[in-house]
């Protein structure tokens, strides 16, 4: 089981980027976590004041209008890696949010050359703990909201 000295590696899709980063911001989380790593994809946060001891890896695709939403870009900072996929025939593609539009950019990020993905190898380098070694613990919330029964 993870203590509070485990590092700690944060990763979400859309909303899910969105909880990462902000939990990665947030001083009190911080408290009894020690999250060194964030990855998002297809999220909207360039506005979350992540500590620069925080390396992030944000992987947006031009054409998809979510990372957008927030009207900020991410900080470009060497604490701060923003992969873009260009955008496909389309300028805006809804299709191009979902998360398995998502894993296949990362595959190809992953298998190009080295150095052809600007700030790629740096970050790798940098999770090499959790990349390279057993992990510790998992834990997934997946977050749905549905429509509470009315009947008496």
């Amino acid at each position: 089981r993870a203590t509070a000295d485990d590092p700690v590696l944060l990763v979400g899709h859309s909303q899910g980027g969105i909880i990462a980063a902000a939990l990665a911001s947030d001083p009190a989380f911080a408290l009894g976590n020690r999250v060194t790593h964030v990855v998002t994809s297809g999220a909207p946060v360039g506005l979350f004041p992540v500590p620069s001891a925080t390396r992030v890896l944000s992987i947006e695709h031009a054409d998809d209008p979510v990372p957008r939403l927030d009207l900020t870009p991410n900080p470009a900072n060497r604490s701060w890696t923003t992969v873009v996929a260009p955008a496909g025939t389309v300028p805006i593609d809804v299709d191009r949010h979902r998360l398995d539009a998502y894993v296949q950019t990362v595959r190809v990020a992953e298998g190009a050359p080295r150095g052809t993905v600007a700030g790629l190898d740096a970050w790798q380098a940098s999770a090499g703990a959790f990349l390279g070694a057993p992990v510790r613990s998992v834990s997934e919330v997946v977050v749905t909201r549905g429509v509470a029964d009315s009947r008496p």
